[in-house]
């Protein structure tokens, strides 16, 4: 089993101090802390202009002390996938 992350925290290049974090599965490139990563979040949300998605990983391990600053709908998600309830379907880009 290996030891690599297979969801990371994420931010859209539009984020500000206040905004929430997301939660992204990670594909084999793994993450992406300089940009460019390759998956929405698991909450679906794109980039304001809705054909593209455009962040970056966070360097923080995901864990449940972050949960207040992180999108509900994405903890929602990730909590359903966890139980099983659900295939996480990345989307090309």
């Amino acid at each position: 089993m290996s030891n690599e992350p297979q969801y990371s925290y994420m931010e859209f290049v539009t984020a500000g101090s206040r905004s929430r974090w997301h939660v992204r599965k990670l594909t084999d490139k793994g993450q992406k802390f300089g940009g460019g990563i390759d998956t929405t979040p698991l909450c679906g949300r794109t980039y304001p202009n809705g054909d593209r998605i455009n962040g970056w990983d966070l360097r923080v391990e995901l864990d449940r002390r972050h949960d207040d600053h992180t999108c509900q709908s994405c903890l929602e998600e990730l909590n359903r996938v966890r139980r099983g309830e659900v295939i996480y379907v990345t989307v090309k880009v």
